[in-house]
């Protein structure tokens, strides 16, 4: 039997007496009420001033919402355990997500791409081949030829009708999504439920399976299966997963059944799991460090190449605009942020380098005599973008960009941010494999780093870390999964036609908090660990004593 590991705040009155407190019920049922009211004021959502107001009531709801669920959290251990309460958790998990299915999507578009991608892999065609507004397949949109860059494209969800292809983001670029998400759509689409209807099926299932699995690892954990309700009564997973459709509710049911054979001793189909979650979203990938077992690794890499095998006719572009969205992507960000600007006012240095390596002819070496350059006269230099037709591969690498070698400014400082974070990345994934972390600590290690680093951080990726708050308790994740709605409050602009915004204020929340959380359960741990030290330490010399006096006598 395990003991159960807990961040400061949550799960610290096990052992003491059971104090008064709201009932598991009402407190479910008031996240489960607000939930239900916040996705209620998502309908009728468009391009018009008057949104503005409903997003901010959503807003103000969602928030509310987690809230609620983060009191819960905090309060459980002090509530008695009684035998109807894992079947309580499981009718509020219903009760949560039943409305966020009857909604439209009210956040992401990124359903309409999976529907898209599903429709594609039934007609017989690879989705890796062509983006969406490829001519070659005119045939499948609905009586409407595709304009190549006039196409009028409705906002997000503006209505419950009009051409599924519309409504997709980015149609000139090919598929993100990797194999075992493109078979998931295609599962999807041979329901005969509708585009929306099929994937809320498949994607709904893999959510209640991850609570079903989560309830299951704690109790063979020896720890209160109660926990589990971290997820099951979260309004991120309900809103996100439920209502937005998003895809990660089958990478994570994979990732939790991966934690859990290996739980239980089997390894190979904890590979197998590894293998289908990488499969389903790339995120999973750097995990595999924390499973250190060869028969795991094997099975992850064969289920892979298995799951990859309908789709190897695409070659090279099964990667999909992977890399487009590694480089340009960003939104929400925070430590990241401070990195980007930090490259922005460094880069200049860097720039003038390599301008002056690559300039055809090369510039005269620079003369004593030379006046120095004025502040202005460098910052002019430091605007002016790289030509580098001696290097279309290094400016392609930069940019993503094959029919130009234009390197500009803002474009190499990225490069050399997104470097810095994932450098960073890399020694988190390192730290674990040196210090051969456990599954489930070197999971949470990795994905903490990847979404406190990430240039993108979108709420629904936050969900990630939810099925973590079950398992460890930590209060900074239950921060950041109550707070992170607030990357939606550009929302209600945005849909009025200014662009997207994000506030300085809302980052500074949103991951401010967490990471202060994060440092003071670092600090406490260090002073734990030296208390422990030091009664280790004095018990010995009580110890020892005795024995040196009695030699002495």
């Amino acid at each position: 039997m395990r003991t159960s590991s807990k961040g400061p705040g949550l799960g610290q009155g096990q052992g003491q007496e059971m104090r008064r407190a709201p009932g598991l019920a009402g407190l479910g049922a008031v996240v489960a009420c607000l939930t239900a009211g916040a996705v209620a004021a998502t309908r009728g959502w468009s391009a018009d001033a008057g949104t503005r107001g409903s997003v901010s009531l959503h807003l103000a709801l969602f928030l509310a919402a987690g809230a609620v669920w983060a009191l819960t959290l905090a309060l459980l251990p002090r509530l008695a355990r009684r035998p109807g309460d894992l079947r309580l958790i499981w009718v509020l998990a219903l009760a949560l997500r039943i409305p966020a299915w009857l909604g439209m999507p009210a956040h992401s578009d990124d359903v309409y791409r999976y529907a898209w991608d599903g429709r594609v892999t039934r007609a017989g065609i690879n989705p890796y081949r062509y983006p969406p507004a490829a001519p070659e397949l005119d045939g499948l949109r609905e009586g409407v030829r595709y304009q190549e860059r006039g196409a009028e494209r409705a906002p997000p969800r503006a209505s419950t009708r009009g051409p599924l292809w519309a409504r997709i983001n980015n149609p000139d670029l090919p598929t993100i999504y990797p194999p075992a998400a493109q078979l998931a759509f295609v599962l999807a689409a041979a329901l005969p439920l509708g585009p929306l209807g099929g994937l809320k099926c498949v994607l709904g299932a893999c959510d209640l399976g991850v609570l079903a699995v989560l309830i299951g690892l704690l109790r063979r954990r020896g720890e209160d299966p109660r926990w589990a309700l971290a997820w099951g009564w979260s309004p991120l997973v309900a809103v996100e997963l439920g209502q937005n459709v998003h895809l990660d509710a089958l990478p994570l049911l994979a990732l939790i059944g991966a934690l859990w054979a290996w739980e239980v001793g089997r390894k190979g189909l904890a590979g197998v799991l590894l293998g289908l979650a990488t499969a389903a979203k790339l995120i999973t990938a750097p995990l595999l460090v924390a499973f250190r077992s060869g028969r795991a690794w094997g099975a992850m890499v064969g289920v892979m190449a298995l799951l990859a095998l309908p789709f190897v006719g695409a070659r090279l572009a099964i990667a999909g605009s992977t890399g487009e969205f590694a480089r340009r992507w960003r939104t929400n960000d925070g430590v990241y942020g401070l990195v980007q600007a930090g490259a922005e006012r460094a880069i200049c240095p860097l720039q003038l380098a390599i301008a002056a390596r690559i300039a055809d002819p090369p510039p005269p070496p620079p003369s004593p005599t030379d006046p120095p350059l004025s502040p202005e006269e460098i910052q002019a230099r430091c605007s002016e973008p790289l030509y580098m037709k001696k290097y279309p591969e290094v400016a392609h690498a930069i940019t993503g960009r094959s029919h130009r070698t234009t390197v500009f400014p803002d474009e190499l400082a990225a490069f050399v941010a997104r470097g810095v974070a994932g450098a960073a990345i890399g020694l988190v994934v390192l730290i674990v494999r040196v210090w051969r972390l456990a599954p489930l600590a070197g999971t949470e290690w990795i994905l903490g780093a990847l979404l406190l680093l990430t240039p993108a951080l979108h709420p629904w990726y936050v969900v990630w870390l939810v099925p973590l708050v079950a398992l460890r308790r930590r209060a900074a994740w239950v921060a950041l999964a109550m707070l992170v709605p607030l990357g939606y409050v550009p929302l209600g602009a945005w849909l009025s036609g200014e662009p997207w915004r994000d506030p300085w204020w809302t980052r500074l929340l949103e991951h401010g908090v967490s990471w202060g959380l994060l440092v003071w359960e670092g600090w406490r741990a260090w002073r734990r660990r030296g208390a422990a030290q030091a009664e280790m330490e004095g018990a010995r010399a009580a110890i020892l004593l005795p024995k040196r006096q009695g030699d002495i006598q």
